[in-house]
């Protein structure tokens, strides 16, 4: 695997990306990925790529979405409540952790109160970058690997005690290839790009 890009969240794509301009960093367009409630923006500067992860914010501009407006925005099937449950679905990946014996009952529920109401999906208008906007404001918050050989990686990267967040899924941001984000308590949250 190889290093594609480090995940940045950010409050405002169009507010954050004169800030990285000026530190030297070019943009390409904003990309809606409506499937994950985000908008993304992939810059580059001396052979590095950020990802700058937004909430979506409405057409017209205004701040967030509320939910009916994310139901409209939906691709077909996606307004039936398909959406990537990132913090839902990381909760489990700590509990699965703990049945590995790689952490105590304790830290399992502390993470889990930790976790509490960033479901996202559509009666919730949460993103996988909400928490942690919340807790820290803009940070860099996942490294993003390229893999040649996708189904492999995720079970090695299973065997080291990372658990699978979101199942692999085709992402707009990539034209469609699969990607899958995975997490480990001493390694913190990954994303995998099908090359």
């Amino acid at each position: 695997m190889r290093i594609d890009h480090i995940g940045y969240a950010v409050k405002d794509i169009e507010r954050s990306k004169p800030l990285f301009e000026a530190m030297g960093w070019s943009f390409g367009e904003t990309v809606r990925d409506v499937a994950r409630n985000v908008d993304l923006c992939f810059g580059s500067l001396d052979g590095w790529t950020v990802e700058l992860v937004a909430p979506m914010k409405a057409p017209d501009g205004a701040e967030g979405l509320d939910p009916v407006s994310r139901a409209d925005l939906a691709t077909p099937g996606e307004a039936t409540g398909k959406r990537v449950d990132t913090h839902g679905q990381l909760s489990s990946a700590v509990s699965d952790l703990a049945t590995q014996g790689e952490i105590t009952d304790k830290r399992v529920r502390d993470k889990r109160d930790d976790m509490k109401g960033q479901f996202s999906v559509v009666n919730e208008p949460r993103t996988p970058v909400d928490s942690y906007l919340e807790k820290t404001g803009p940070t860099p918050y996942h490294i993003c690997y390229k893999s040649d050989d996708f189904e492999a990686d995720i079970e090695n990267l299973k065997k080291k005690r990372f658990a699978v967040v979101s199942s692999p899924a085709p992402a707009v941001a990539f034209g469609g290839r699969r990607v899958v984000f995975m997490y480990s308590l001493h390694a913190g949250l990954i994303e995998i790009v099908e090359e």
